[in-house]
């Protein structure tokens, strides 16, 4: 039987962290850091599932209330209540369509209304077996896959932490690429992970006050090295270095100009358009 139609428990994440509804935000981006798990499972002290808090929900208090005061706040206040689950006997193909078409990276899997496991973006781009089954299409300056470079994904290094969260949650883009602006040379790519895994520590570092998200500038968190891919390139060479690096994005270059940015949500795209014409 083809892996996409075996049942999706066998694949999900077991041993899942999970977080208490009574939890406050700053433990939640704690967690997120040390697991680097963008979005947890937030179950009731009964063990009812409450819903799913994600890196972008916690970005969004942060804007909705302003100031370091939401590091204490209840995750009540920004979890997503509108979220989707999938029974443990579920189809693999069925859980991957149905990501795609909410438009979701993560779902609670789920045996006997009991928490089970998680299904991300990420497991399905590690899902190797799955993988092997599907076409390798080459990626190319043309629509398809990866996300054209533009305006909703490109900030420059004089953009300040703030403003970079503020226009990953504008744009919808989980990850931007940093720009210099004089040289016009690409220096890296930020994610929420990584505007995260800066916020604990540079709040505690300034006694907590959130007004220097507003002065401390992207430039001092972008890593020094960042892995590319060159036009023409395949599926495969781009989900091969994304997992080898460990990374949720990689940029495609022609020649010295950047052409796409290749996410691991438009590699879950590409897989669900291919599993429903099978």
């Amino acid at each position: 039987m083809p892996i996409q139609d075996n049942q999706v428990g066998i694949y999900s994440k077991k041993n899942t962290i999970i977080i208490r509804d009574t939890e406050t935000i700053g433990y939640v981006i704690n967690e997120m850091i040390k697991y680097n798990i963008r979005h947890f499972p937030v179950l009731s002290t009964d063990n009812v599932l409450q819903g799913v808090i994600s890196a972008i929900d916690v970005i969004q208090s942060m804007h909705d209330i302003g100031s370091s005061d939401f590091l204490q706040e209840n995750i009540t206040s920004a979890l997503s209540h509108d979220f989707a689950t999938a029974n443990s006997d579920e189809r693999v193909r069925d859980v991957i369509n149905m990501m795609y078409n909410f438009g979701i990276d993560s779902v609670p899997i789920l045996s006997d209304d009991h928490i089970d496991g998680m299904f991300t973006d990420k497991d399905i781009v590690l899902l190797d077996p799955l993988w092997a089954g599907l076409k390798d299409e080459i990626i190319n300056e043309g629509e398809g896959i990866g996300r054209i470079i533009g305006d909703t994904n490109v900030i420059t290094e004089e953009f300040t932490i703030w403003q970079a969260s503020d226009k990953i949650l504008q744009s919808g883009q989980r990850q931007l690429m940093v720009k210099h602006s004089e040289t016009g040379k690409y220096e890296g790519v930020i994610t929420v992970m990584r505007i995260l895994s800066s916020l604990i520590p540079t709040l505690i570092s300034e006694g907590s006050d959130i007004s220097v998200l507003h002065s401390t500038t992207v430039d001092s968190i972008i890593k020094e090295s960042f892995f590319t891919e060159k036009i023409p390139c395949r599926v495969s060479a781009v989900r091969t270095l994304m997992n080898k690096v460990g990374v949720e994005a990689i940029p495609v270059f022609a020649g010295d100009m950047l052409i796409k940015l290749v996410t691991e949500k438009d590699l879950v795209a590409y897989a669900a358009n291919l599993l429903n014409v099978e």
